[in-house]
């Protein structure tokens, strides 16, 4: 018999198809099967793995009312979300396994991202940067850029010998005489604390004075 006769059968109830059909009779012998081992945890060999067990309780129909299509969407289903499940939590595990906070008063690790309060600050090549405060850090030697989650609503500072840099939310590299700005604008001041430029994005500073980056 043809599968769409076997498939109208199970839909409509049809026990008479169903007690001639060898397809159905086997299919209605393996949802049998298929309780017994999801009642039991065993089958004709003994005890089951977790696993399988598991899966049988997936596709084992305990509603005799239920035809065996829905049982195996149901299974199909159960799988898809365990499946979905174990992406989501991959995800979320691979996520959280992001840089690590650096400790005030600690270096920064060279060539990588550092996470520094709301800032993402990754030192170049050969940088000599120290965490100074819980928004702040220090250029001893070199360039490090920098990027400031504006979400944070809080301002956050790059020091060096002859002036410092105060931002919001903003991308940008600083070095020991100079600031290029790639997002937001940047305030710099002196050790003083007068204010010596405020740069935009696309434009740079460099002791003593600004200048335009083409």
């Amino acid at each position: 018999m043809s599968k769409l006769a076997c498939t109208w059968a199970e839909v409509t109830g049809d026990a008479a198809h169903a007690a001639r059909c060898p397809v159905c009779t086997k299919r209605a012998a393996l949802a049998g099967k298929l309780s017994a081992i999801a009642t039991t945890g065993t089958d004709d060999a003994g005890s089951l793995p977790d696993a399988q067990r598991a899966l049988a309780r997936a596709m084992a129909d305990t509603r005799p009312a239920a035809p065996i299509w829905r049982t195996y969407a149901a299974a199909i289903a159960a799988m898809t979300a365990v499946a979905a499940a174990g992406v989501i939590v991959s995800v979320s595990i691979q996520r959280s396994r992001g840089p690590s906070e650096v400790a005030v008063g600690s270096e920064l690790r060279p060539e990588v991202p550092n996470v520094v309060a709301q800032a993402q600050v990754v030192p170049l090549p050969g940088a000599d940067i120290v965490r100074t405060g819980d928004a702040a850090i220090r250029i001893h030697g070199g360039s490090v850029f920098v990027d400031v989650d504006p979400a944070a609503h809080r301002p956050f500072r790059v020091e060096s010998p002859q002036f410092t840099v105060e931002v919001l939310g903003t991308a940008f590299t600083a070095r020991e005489d100079g600031v290029q700005v790639e997002r937001g604008t940047v305030r710099i001041v002196a050790p003083d604390g007068h204010e010596l430029a405020r740069v935009d994005a696309g434009h740079g500073w460099s002791l003593p004075g600004p200048v335009a980056l083409r």
